[in-house]
């Protein structure tokens, strides 16, 4: 299924060869614990999301380091992208 949710969304982009498209995220389910004695926090989410007309490589807009994913029963690569502004 696609998305037409997407009008104000930014165009797919090249980066380092890989296609990466914007996202309609449909909905997140989180769970943080917060360690106040060590000043650390965990979490995980569950993005479920649609893809536009556009095939390619899911993207969205994280700030934080992500440390390890998981889709399904398999973990895939994680692909950072050093500085956003090549995403403009």
């Amino acid at each position: 299924m696609t998305s037409s949710n997407l009008q104000y969304a930014p165009q797919p982009k090249l980066v380092d060869g890989l296609l990466g498209v914007p996202i309609d995220i449909q909905t997140i389910d989180a769970h943080l614990v917060f360690d106040g004695n060590t000043s650390t926090a965990t979490g995980d989410a569950t993005i479920n999301y649609l893809m536009g007309a556009q095939n390619g490589c899911p993207i969205f807009d994280l700030r934080q380091t992500i440390s390890n994913v998981t889709l399904g029963a398999n973990a895939p690569r994680i692909v950072k992208i050093p500085n956003s502004s090549r995403l403009n």
